[in-house]
C-alpha cells in the first residue's frame, strides 16, 4: 500500500497548491476591473485601514492588527463586511498604487479591529509604515485548502488502524471483502421501491464499500437514511471496540488526543470571540 499512497499523496499534495494559487489568481483579475468602493459595497474590500499593532506570533509569523483610521478620538467600527477567520487576503496600500505588498490569512475579527498573519519570503520580510493607510482585500478561504492538505498528509502516515482495509481496497491492493447474507429485513420506511430496498439490502451486505448512483431525485437520500437505520440497530457502528493490536490502540490513542486538543482550542476561541463581543458579562465571584 506504502507506494501507491505516497504517490497519490504527492500529486495531490501539488494540484491542491496549483488549484489554490490558480483560486487566487483569479480572485485577483475580477476584483481588478471593479471600483474599491463597489468592492466594500459587496464586503469583499476594507478600506482606509491603520496599522493597530504589530508582533511576531507563533512559527516566528508576522501578525498586524489592523483599525479604521482615527478621525477623532472614537474608534469606529469596521463596516459590514464578509470577512472571517481563515480567509486568504491582499494587503495594499491605499495610495491608488495597484502593487499587493503581501498575502496574508485573517486569524481574528472583532467589531473595530483584523488581524492578519502575513505571508513573508524567506529572503524579504515585509516592512510596513505605522503611518500609512492601507487596504485588505478578499481574495479567497483557506480552511478547505488547509482540511485538504492535513487530510492527505494523514493519509500518508496512516500505518496500522482500523481503515486500513478500507485504504487497502480504495487503493486496489486489495479486493473488497466477499459480501455478507443479509436477513430479510422489515423497512423502517415502507414507501422505498424496489431498486432502493436492493441497494439497501447491498449496501448492508458489503463489509468495506458500497456505492448508491443514480440520477437527481431518485431517492438517494431516502436510500441513505434507510441504510443508517438499519445499520444502527443491527449494531454495525463506526465504533470503537476493544483491540489487543498495540497499532491500532496507539492510533486511537493519537486520534483521541489529537481531538481533544483541537477541541479545547475552538473553545478558547470561541469564548474568547463570545466575551470580546459582549456588552453584559455575568460571573460568580469565584467564576
Amino acid at each position: 500500500m506504502g507506494t501507491v499512497v505516497q504517490d497519490f499523496v504527492s500529486h495531490q499534495l501539488v494540484l491542491l497548491q496549483e488549484e489554490r494559487e490558480a483560486e487566487i489568481s483569479e480572485a485577483r483579475v475580477w476584483q481588478e476591473s471593479i471600483s474599491l468602493k463597489e468592492l466594500q459595497r459587496r464586503g469583499v474590500c476594507l478600506l482606509k485601514l491603520e496599522i493597530a499593532s504589530q508582533r511576531t506570533g507563533l512559527y516566528g509569523q508576522l501578525l498586524v492588527t489592523f483599525q479604521p483610521r482615527k478621525h477623532g478620538s472614537e474608534l469606529s467600527e469596521l463596516p459590514c463586511n464578509r470577512f472571517g477567520p481563515g480567509d486568504i487576503v491582499g494587503l495594499y496600500e491605499m495610495d491608488g498604487q495597484k502593487d499587493q505588498l503581501a498575502t496574508g490569512i485573517v486569524t481574528r475579527m472583532a467589531p473595530k479591529l483584523i488581524t492578519i498573519a502575513v505571508d513573508e519570503p524567506h529572503n524579504s520580510p515585509v516592512s510596513l509604515d505605522q503611518e500609512n493607510s492601507y487596504r485588505l482585500l478578499k481574495l479567497t478561504n483557506d480552511v478547505t485548502y488547509k482540511r485538504l492538505k492535513r487530510a492527505l498528509n494523514t493519509l500518508s502516515q496512516y500505518h496500522s488502524g482500523p481503515s486500513s482495509g478500507l485504504i487497502d481496497v480504495l487503493f486496489g491492493t486489495s479486493e473488497p471483502s466477499d459480501s455478507s447474507d443479509t436477513r430479510l429485513l422489515k423497512f423502517y420506511n415502507e414507501s422505498l421501491d424496489a431498486s432502493q430496498k436492493e441497494a439497501v439490502q447491498f449496501s448492508l451486505a458489503q463489509k468495506e464499500l458500497s456505492i448508491i448512483h443514480g440520477p437527481p431525485g431518485t431517492g438517494k437520500t431516502t436510500t441513505v437514511v434507510e441504510i443508517i437505520l438499519q445499520a444502527v440497530q443491527q449494531g454495525l457502528k463506526a465504533k470503537t471496540k476493544k483491540t489487543h493490536d498495540k497499532g491500532e490502540r496507539s492510533h486511537f490513542l493519537n486520534e483521541i488526543k489529537t481531538l481533544r486538543k483541537e477541541l479545547k482550542e475552538r473553545e478558547e476561541i470561541a469564548m474568547s470571540e463570545i466575551l470580546t463581543r459582549a456588552n453584559v458579562i455575568l460571573a460568580t465571584n469565584t467564576g
